[in-house]
């Protein structure tokens, strides 16, 4: 099995961090003003979904290639796609949501249409793993 990690943009992967960090800052700001129960819960609430949930999609990003199956891995989401049912692999600059922290991606179109955009840091070895000779 290869485990391949995701290009990052600077600049995407700043926005998520400073976006964690400014829902910590609002979650401490509201415990400041009033250290109720309705605060806790909503700080607690906050820093969990808009601070921490970020952060786990950055740091568990990744491809996983084994002799049959793309695993992908990106927080809490998974996609497994057979290699067998693997159309087509082409470069792409989409910037749909996807378990990508680059626009500098791949678009793998799989089963009966399905798409899926990844940017792997080593792109050349991530479709060799694939089985595809050229893209």
């Amino acid at each position: 099995m290869k485990v391949f990690k995701s290009k990052q943009d600077t600049w995407l992967v700043a926005i998520l961090y400073v976006s964690s960090l400014i829902c910590f800052l609002a979650s401490v700001y509201v415990l400041a003003e009033d250290f109720s129960a309705v605060n806790i819960i909503v700080a607690v609430f906050t820093s969990v979904i808009g601070g921490v949930f970020p952060i786990w999609l950055i740091m568990s990003l990744q491809y996983q290639v084994d002799e049959k199956k793309l695993n992908i891995t990106c927080g809490p989401f998974r996609w497994e796609i057979e290699l067998s049912t693997i159309k087509s692999v082409e470069p792409s600059t989409d910037m749909i949501s996807s378990p990508a922290l680059s626009l500098d991606r791949l678009l793998i179109v799989h089963g009966n249409g399905k798409v899926v955009l990844v940017s792997p840091k080593d792109k050349e070895g991530f479709i060799s793993a694939l089985g595809i000779n050229e893209i």
